[in-house]
């Protein structure tokens, strides 16, 4: 796969970000486990994810050359639908 490239490899194309799954059962855990009370803290969590991802797209289109070409390719990158 081809993307911008960086110290450490490339970026592929479409790659998700660890937030979109990773963080999913951060979220829906309390719902599973029938915990509707545990929901609130649950979602308060939302806000914060945007302000991360965020600045992270801030610093890597600022410290990573080649990503905003990548971002311009890509421009999904979180969920499709969701830039």
């Amino acid at each position: 796969m081809r993307g911008a490239s960086h110290q450490h490899g490339t970026l592929c194309r479409g790659a998700p970000s660890d937030v979109s799954g990773g963080d999913a059962d951060v979220r829906f855990s309390p719902l599973a486990l029938g915990s509707y009370w545990a929901m609130i803290p649950a979602l308060l969590i939302i806000p914060i994810l945007v302000m991360r991802i965020r600045n992270e797209e801030e610093v890597l289109s600022l410290e990573l050359p080649g990503y905003p070409a990548y971002t311009q390719q890509i421009r999904y990158r979180l969920l499709p639908g969701i830039s």
